[in-house]
């Protein structure tokens, strides 16, 4: 028997149903935008940095990434040049897509920009914007994701004739300047130089220092010994608050054995400590100074040798098997952690003459 009350709480239900939205679309894997993503210019190139998401909108897995699509636009931020039209810049396969993957980071480069862009034809406030996306397996195009605009323009070519020689100070760098933009174009756009470093075989990129534009030689001063390190050098110049770079020279590589010895210690004086033959002398102000020795030549000898089976830690030496009544040749030289030795101080002789 049907109730009162069942009959109110059927006509609730029944209108609750008219009142019930139709359900929305499934999102079918769509992938969302790329991310993090960075880019510069350096020289004739745009370098593109960023991270594919591991999931779909639906929160799905992304399985392979099929294609990934840059293109771009010129405007000027002056106004009196009238902006392109998007220009596709960049189009990799699958293949060529997965070889410049890491995990899901990639690292692409986007060439020839002036003949693409015609640099030549805008001002120094010009700006890119490019928007990137991508597609997945299912052959879904993920919705574009806009880069923050960067400044392009025409900046002197990267150095020429770039050294690297390891010295005592340091790993010195010299170069020549640049007598052209990247573009062949002159005079050459320069507010000076980067200095990059990278350890070998597979360490990351970094700036390690800059110079004024009219400078030639760089030290580098803060390195590992006994490493393999590449250097190369790239000129950039000054866009409102933002920097152009003119790209990077061929990558110097350099050996940092340290085969230097410490500089010879210097004034060597000898005392008589309670009828003692004992050796002074200022300390050697090497960084990596691990000790010295002593050598000494008799009267009627005709070579030094050395007296010290170990390093002293200090810069005295006190001689126990010497005659106090005899005639000897004294030099000390300085030793390194790595082994090297110094040339030999002036020779001091005793006795006094």
């Amino acid at each position: 028997m049907i109730t009162r009350i069942s009959i109110i709480l059927l006509l609730l239900a029944v209108a609750g149903c008219a009142r019930m939205e139709p359900p929305l679309p499934p999102l079918k894997r769509l992938p969302g935008p790329p991310l993090k993503m960075t880019a510069v210019q350096e020289g004739d190139t745009i370098v593109v940095t960023g991270t594919l998401p591991a999931a779909n909108r639906d929160g799905s897995s992304i399985e392979a990434y099929r294609q990934l699509e840059i293109t771009g636009f010129l405007e000027s931020l002056t106004g009196d040049t009238e902006p392109t039209g998007p220009v596709p810049l960049l189009q990799l396969a699958e293949k060529e897509l997965n070889g410049r993957l890491t995990g899901r980071t990639f690292r692409v480069v986007v060439t020839d920009l002036d003949r693409r862009l015609g640099l030549d034809r805008w001002p120094d406030e010009a700006r890119l914007t490019m928007t990137i996306r991508f597609q997945n397996e299912r052959n879904k195009w993920s919705e574009p994701a806009r880069l923050p605009a960067v400044p392009v323009a025409v900046a002197a070519a990267p150095p020429r004739r770039v050294t690297a020689q390891v010295e005592k100070q340091g790993v010195v760098l010299t170069w020549e300047s640049a007598s052209v933009n990247f573009n062949g174009s002159r005079p050459p756009v320069s507010d000076g130089v980067v200095i990059h470093r990278r350890q070998l075989p597979d360490g990351p990129v970094t700036e390690i220092g800059r110079v004024a534009p009219a400078d030639r030689r760089f030290t580098d001063e803060h390195f590992a010994v006994g490493q393999e390190f590449a250097y190369a050098l790239s000129s950039f110049r000054n866009v409102g608050d933002d920097e152009v770079f003119g790209g990077k020279s061929e990558w110097q590589q350099v050996n940092t054995r340290d085969v230097f010895g410490p500089e010879p210690p210097q004034s060597v004086t000898i005392v008589l400590d309670e009828n003692r033959i004992k050796l002074l002398w200022d300390p050697v102000p090497d960084k990596d100074l691990a000790g010295y020795r002593v050598y000494r030549r008799g009267s009627r000898e005709e070579s030094f040798r050395r007296l010290t089976r170990q390093l002293l830690e200090f810069p005295s030496f006190t001689d126990e098997t010497a005659d106090p009544a005899g005639e000897y040749v004294y030099v000390v030289t300085a030793v390194d952690t790595s082994g090297n030795e110094s040339p030999r101080s002036a020779e001091v002789v005793f006795p006094h003459k």
